[in-house]
């Protein structure tokens, strides 16, 4: 049986299925006494303290080892775990005496099906919010993360849906590839199997429900297919694609630091494109000469606020010190109104490609651009740091925007803070 989805990891694997206990936890009990009220809502607390602990020590454990991007999305599920709203509204329901591991499991669907009636984006951070109070009703009721206890032979991992927590829990070794019902190259469990260097298929719909008593699972994460129950020479075939990835990346690795030189001589930068700092390390293992273009729109995209200035004065300054005296050019925020920013009224245009964006919009918006351009400036003191305006489309908006940089090397100068060239 074949299922087709999207390559989210490139690789391929073959070994026996592992399909985890996962879903929503069923609340143990739904109605509690009003002489039990205040006891059950401090137990709520403590239990979204907990949880929120466990995430924390796990986002700075990824950040510790260069996962920044990793790290961003279990930061993004503290927030979310200690989201006042949510707390208002599970302890509300919690006074009219509805036990707090059914009401925070209510108050999470209720959450994620107005999350999931918007666009793609939004539909995945709808199993964030499932992911995060179904942690918290699993603490209420004792159980802790128990999905993948019994993972303990290296499997292909099939769920419908794989929440950052599930693949953080994995024991090294122990998952061979992911195929998920749901998801995108974009998708938590996507940018979680690249980092972990884990094929995966995602997208496969419908069609993971047939493949879920399968003994064995074959999946090639670079074409996005996955064969359950796969007969001999599928796996002979697998099996022979993994020798020839595993001979393409050794003669790569030949490659990995030697200058690029034309046959008529002339000498070719090669430099890196980086979509988050977490990816900073990995390419100047793979011999980058320095940064082309760090797109920093990954620390505006994710999130129900703007990244304050310290925030991104972390991140940029991370791929400096990667990349020491190396350059590193970092292009400012590039959205327009394709993408909402959180605070930032953006009007509907018929092309918001080639309208208010990029520049534009930074210039409009100080509150946007400032703390970007002082994150930087502070940032270039750690390293060979460049600034790339986008979408500029003639000379006034660069001035400008040079304009506007210079003003923050006077702020913080006058502030006595360090920064670069």
């Amino acid at each position: 049986m074949k299922l087709t989805g999207i390559g989210a990891s490139e690789g391929v694997a073959v070994g026996p299925a592992f399909v985890p206990a996962t879903g929503t936890p069923e609340p143990e009990r739904r109605r509690i006494t009003q002489s039990e009220v205040e006891s059950e809502l401090q137990r709520f607390r403590d239990a979204v303290r907990a949880v929120a602990g466990r995430l924390s020590e796990t986002g700075e454990r990824l950040r510790a080892s260069g996962s920044e991007e990793e790290a961003c999305i279990f930061e993004f599920h503290v927030e979310m775990a200690e989201d006042p709203e949510l707390a208002s509204a599970v302890e509300e329901r919690i006074g009219t005496l509805e036990s707090p591991e059914a009401a925070v499991l209510a108050v999470g669907e209720e959450y994620a099906a107005e999350l999931a009636s918007k666009d793609q984006y939004m539909a995945a951070r709808a199993d964030d919010v499932r992911d995060v109070t179904g942690q918290i009703s699993a603490e209420l009721m004792g159980r802790g993360a128990s999905a993948f206890k019994t993972l303990e032979t290296p499997s292909v991992v099939l769920a419908r849906s794989l929440a950052p927590s599930d693949t953080a829990r994995i024991k090294e070794g122990m998952a061979l590839g992911f195929v998920t019902a749901e998801g995108s190259r974009t998708s938590h469990v996507s940018i979680m199997a690249r980092s972990m260097g884990i094929p995966a298929v995602v997208g496969v719909g419908a069609a993971l429900e047939g493949a879920l008593d399968a003994e064995d699972v074959a999946l090639d994460g670079s074409e996005g297919y996955a064969i359950a129950d796969p007969d001999e020479d599928t796996v002979a075939e697998f099996q022979k694609k993994s020798v020839a990835l595993a001979e393409e990346r050794a003669v790569l690795e030949e490659y990995r630091h030697v200058e690029a030189i034309t046959s008529e001589g002339r000498r070719i930068e090669v430099a890196a494109n980086l979509g988050s700092a977490s990816e900073a390390e990995d390419a100047l293992q793979r011999g980058a000469e320095g940064v082309g273009l760090f797109r920093t729109e990954f620390l505006f995209m994710e999130r129900d606020d703007l990244p304050s200035e310290d925030e991104q004065y972390e991140a940029y300054s991370a791929v400096a010190r990667t990349f020491g005296e190396k350059p590193v050019i970092v292009r400012t925020l590039d959205v327009g109104g394709d993408k909402d920013l959180p605070g930032v009224g953006q009007a509907h245009e018929e092309n918001p490609f080639l309208g208010w964006r990029g520049i534009r919009m930074s210039l409009d918006t100080p509150r946007l651009f400032k703390p970007q351009l002082r994150a930087i400036l502070r940032a270039a003191a750690n390293g060979h740091l460049k600034v790339m305006f986008p979408m500029v489309a003639d000379v006034r908006e660069l001035e400008a925007a040079k304009a506007m940089l210079q003003e923050c090397r006077r702020e913080l100068e006058s502030e006595g803070k360090t920064v670069g060239e």
